[in-house]
């Protein structure tokens, strides 16, 4: 069963005759698992601000700070290209989608490295030295970990055009045991040990993340869609 042309995702651009129709099983496939997915990414994002909270609200507040600066610039340019990605990918062949996501993320190695180094200059500026000041203690490291957020979008964006949910599901989860884990060793290794420890273990995460899903898309890509775009009518 599918859904008429005119009622799945398109951009204007694109005619009814080369939109591919939506198939329901997707569908409620992202449904059942993209609002899970979501809770789990988030808290996992924040669950090291209640490791922190043993050290002091002022530890809290300065890396609140720098995540909020890096997640700020990262969302920015994160939503943009999830939105350019998508809409790519739901027209190209299936069979396609791991080559280029895997192009895409190469391409994203200088941005998320130019990111990072426009924020570290940024911050020896003499006009925002002072106002950064002790509070940007902790924006290198937690910088380093949102920018490698980047890297995972165009394989994160084409495992879902995959309908590959389930198993993006289950690496949140994964994400969230290791990232617990590591908050719950702050007693041992001190505030600022323990931030740099959480963020390139998330750093590395992101990029294991990227290969996985790289690897899944060589293997559901030919099976996920309909082998050929199910028109249901031209406009």
């Amino acid at each position: 069963f599918f859904f008429q042309a005119e009622d799945g995702i398109r951009d204007t651009s694109v005619t009814g005759v080369q939109t591919c129709a939506l198939p329901i099983s997707l569908l409620r496939r992202y449904v059942w698992h993209a609002t899970p997915q979501s809770v789990l990414n988030f808290v996992s994002q924040y669950v090291l601000s209640f490791g922190l909270a043993r050290f002091g609200l002022t530890v809290v507040g300065h890396f609140a700070f720098a995540q909020r600066l890096a997640s700020t610039a990262q969302s920015s340019l994160g939503e943009t290209l999830r939105q350019f990605n998508a809409m790519r990918y739901r027209q190209q062949d299936p069979g396609a989608l791991r080559r280029a996501a895997a192009l895409d993320t190469l391409k994203l190695l200088p941005v998320a490295g130019a990111l990072f180094g426009l924020f570290m200059l940024a911050r020896q500026l003499p006009i925002l030295a002072p106002l950064l000041g002790e509070q940007a203690r902790y924006l290198p490291a937690v910088l380093l970990w949102y920018c490698s957020m980047l890297l995972n979008i165009p394989a994160n964006v084409a495992a879902t055009v995959l309908g590959l949910q389930r198993q993006i599901l289950s690496f949140e989860v994964f994400t969230l045991v290791v990232r617990s884990a590591v908050a719950a060793t702050g007693p041992w290794l001190g505030a600022d040990l323990l931030v740099t420890a959480f963020c390139l273990i998330s750093a590395g995460i992101n990029v294991a993340f990227t290969l996985y899903l790289l690897r899944l898309l060589g293997r559901a890509a030919p099976a996920a869609l309909p082998a050929g775009p199910v028109v249901t009518e031209a406009l």
